[in-house]
C-alpha cells in the first residue's frame, strides 16, 4: 500500500514544518489551521503566506502519488494482472489503495497540528472538525484521482504538475473572482477551495470568512468527479497495450 516509505516519511517531515511554520504566524486560526484553507483578504502579502503553507502537504501528497497507477501498471502491475486480476479489478484496487493512504495522511497531519500547534484562536466544534476532515480527505482523494487518471494519457511528470498548477490557478482565480464580485456555479469549478473552512462555512473567523461554497453541494460535487473519473479511466485501462 505504502510504495516508498522515504517518500511517505518526507510527506510528514513537510506536515510538521507546516505546523512549526503555522504555529508561528501571528494571525487568527482555529484549532486544526490546515482545514481553514486559504482567506480572502485585502493584503496579498498575508494571503501569499497562507497559501504557500496550506499548499505545501498538498504538493507533498501529489509528488508522493505520481506514477502510483501508470508506474505500477508497467512494471509489477502486469503480473498481478495476469496471475490474479483483470485490469479494471486492479485499477479498483489501486485507487482505492491511493483513497486508504490519503486518508492515514490526512490522519497524520490532524495529530501532528494537535501535538504541535501551542495555542489556536477559535475553538471548532467536533461535528464541523469531522465535517472538515472530511471535505478535506475527499478533496484531497479528488484531485490525485484526476491526477492518476491523466497519468494513464499522459506521463506522471506533466500530471501532477497540471494538477498542482491547478491548485494554484483555483485558489488564485477564488480571490479574484470575488474582489470583482463574481458569484454562483462558477466557483464550484475550483475544486481546491471546497476544502477550506474559510470558503465552505465551517471556519467561523469573521475576518476571514467568505463562503462561497455550500458543504452539501462541494461534497456531491466531489463524489461525483470520483466516481466519473474511475470511469474514464476504467474506460482507458481496458485500450491500453500493457503486454
Amino acid at each position: 500500500m505504502i510504495k516508498n516509505k522515504a517518500l511517505f516519511l518526507l510527506v510528514i517531515i513537510i506536515m510538521i514544518i507546516q505546523a512549526l511554520l503555522i504555529n508561528d504566524f501571528e494571525t487568527l486560526y482555529s484549532s486544526l489551521p490546515f482545514l481553514d484553507g486559504v482567506p480572502i483578504t485585502s493584503s496579498y502579502a498575508l494571503e501569499n503566506k497562507f497559501l504557500v503553507y496550506w499548499i505545501l502537504p498538498i504538493v507533498a501528497m501529489s509528488f508522493y502519488f505520481t506514477g502510483y497507477c501508470r508506474d505500477a501498471l508497467e512494471t509489477y502491475g502486469k503480473i498481478i494482472i495476469i496471475r490474479n486480476y483483470g485490469r479494471t479489478r486492479w485499477l479498483y484496487k489501486r485507487y482505492l489503495s491511493m483513497m486508504i493512504v490519503s486518508f492515514i495522511f490526512v490522519v497524520i497531519q490532524a495529530l501532528i497540528f494537535k501535538f504541535l500547534l501551542t495555542d489556536s484562536n477559535i475553538n471548532l466544534k467536533v461535528i464541523d472538525i469531522t465535517k472538515l476532515l472530511f471535505i478535506y480527505f475527499l478533496t484531497l482523494s479528488t484531485l490525485i484521482s484526476l491526477q492518476l487518471t491523466m497519468e494513464l494519457f499522459i506521463s506522471p511528470q506533466a500530471s501532477q504538475l497540471i494538477v498542482n498548477a491547478y491548485v494554484v490557478i483555483s485558489i488564485i482565480l477564488a480571490k479574484q473572482m470575488y474582489v470583482f464580485g463574481a458569484g454562483g456555479f462558477i466557483y464550484y469549478l475550483l475544486l481546491p477551495n471546497y476544502a477550506m473552512g474559510f470558503k465552505n462555512g465551517l471556519t467561523s473567523i469573521p475576518e476571514f470568512q467568505t463562503p462561497v461554497i455550500s458543504y452539501l453541494i462541494g461534497i456531491t460535487i466531489l463524489i461525483s468527479i470520483l466516481v466519473f473519473v474511475l470511469f474514464i479511466a476504467s474506460k482507458k485501462i481496458k485500450k491500453m497495450d500493457i503486454f
